[in-house]
């Protein structure tokens, strides 16, 4: 008997068959009205957040003053503060904040 004269179904692979059926689908639905918060916080608790006033701490150091820098690295020291100004703003994300600092760095 070959493979074509057998009368058997044929057993087709079933992808879904080695997974177990989700404990939730047995479970009565819920509106979302009645599952949903009353408040949420502002940022939740150990999660980091950033916003202009975590920014504009970070930044507040004398490290980052330009004034009494020498005139070799007050160059480099403006294009930190441009680049420090746009941050504090908003313009310039976290990425390109290091990428202006590597370059002022590099010059």
């Amino acid at each position: 008997m070959t493979v074509l004269d057998d009368d058997r179904p044929q057993r087709r692979w079933d992808p879904g068959v080695r997974y177990r059926p989700s404990v939730l689908a047995g479970l009565p639905k819920r509106d979302a009205a009645s599952t949903a918060p009353d408040h949420l916080p502002d940022h939740l608790p150990d999660h980091l957040f950033r916003g202009p006033a975590r920014r504009t701490a970070v930044f507040d150091r004398s490290v980052w003053r330009t004034r009494d820098a020498s005139p070799a690295r007050r160059g480099a020291g403006d294009a930190l503060a441009g680049a420090l100004e746009r941050y504090r703003a908003g313009a310039l994300d976290t990425s390109g904040l290091v990428r202006a600092v590597g370059r002022a760095l590099a010059s």
